[in-house]
């Protein structure tokens, strides 16, 4: 969270001018990720092993946008590899996969004239796990996810997306074995206008 802070607290001190928003209502993008109990200075205290690497679609709709700040609805179809211990606290890692449809809202403020943006997501969304560690039930599950990120205009019609978060998956008691998978997840990816082709 102190990189959040510092984020909002460089971009507050920006001046920003006023320019029109891109004509398009949509956006498309793709990132790729990694998630696992520990990134960085960040750990979280559990004693199973859960790692992802993301590949997750990205499709932008505005919804409403004043000023500097924009309201988008998020959809990310997605296909994940993992690696897990299927038994706690023992050295055998097996792999997997994961593939599934988040939905959600993105928050954002632009800055520097619309090159640069700070934002906030929120999104969950229907999985499939085929394996995990002994406290989650395997197959289908909830994906819940929490972002910031920051996007930086490149060129004309491609933006630099870069994303830390966290990450949550279980199945809702919809079966034993819903110990839940929390994941510190960090993705970086491109937005691109639609219109560039």
């Amino acid at each position: 969270m102190k990189y959040f802070f510092c984020i909002v607290l460089a971009s507050s001190l920006t001046f920003s001018s006023a320019q029109t928003r891109p004509s398009n209502r949509y956006n498309i993008g793709l990132s790729l990720g990694s998630g696992n109990i520990k990134t960085g200075p960040i750990l979280l205290n559990v004693d199973y092993t859960y790692k992802v690497k993301l590949i997750q679609g990205q499709l932008y709709f505005d919804l409403k946008s004043k000023n500097k700040f924009q309201i988008e609805l998020l959809f990310q179809p997605q296909f994940n590899f993992t690696k897990f211990k299927p038994i706690d606290n023992k050295p055998f890692i097996e792999k997997g996969f994961e593939f599934g449809l988040n939905g959600g809202f993105l928050w954002r403020r632009w800055c520097l004239d619309k090159k640069l943006s700070y934002y906030a997501i929120i999104s969950a969304g229907p999985h499939y796990i085929s394996g995990s560690p002994s406290r989650q039930s395997s197959g289908f599950i909830f994906s819940d996810n929490f972002n910031i990120g920051l996007t930086y205009s490149i060129l004309d019609k491609i933006i630099l997306d870069l994303r830390p978060g966290f990450r949550h998956i279980s199945n809702a008691n919809l079966k034993p074995k819903n110990g839940g998978i929390n994941s510190i997840t960090f993705n970086i990816g491109f937005i691109i206008h639609p219109n560039i082709f």
